[in-house]
């Protein structure tokens, strides 16, 4: 596993969520950001506020987890995420991310 900083030559070939853990107030999703050979695995927790929030329910709890993944690559390629952290954390990363996530979830949500 690697959690070195991508260069132009690592792109993101995929997003995954890997497992899905109901803690209290939410879930906790190990997804794995592919960046060309390498991969890095990543805790993401969703707090039951932060979906209805994001998706009122229209969405799956690991799609909206998913989606803040890829968001926040999307946003920064070059940014190395921890290896443990709150989806509502990425609202304090980039600006206007509540609506890059909704848009990255599809019309009607939000």
């Amino acid at each position: 596993m690697s959690t070195s900083r991508p260069n132009d030559a690592d792109a993101i070939t995929e997003v995954s969520v890997q497992t899905e853990r109901e803690v209290d107030r939410g879930w906790v999703f190990e997804v794995v950001v592919h960046r060309g050979e390498s991969q890095a695995r990543h805790d993401v927790s969703l707090s039951w506020v932060d979906y209805e929030h994001w998706s009122h329910g229209a969405a799956a709890p690991e799609r909206v987890a998913k989606a803040v993944v890829e968001c926040l690559v999307a946003l920064d390629p070059s940014r190395t995420l921890p290896r443990a952290f709150d989806a509502a954390t990425a609202r304090r990363w980039a600006a206007g991310f509540d609506e890059r996530l909704r848009d990255r979830l599809g019309d009607g949500i939000g």
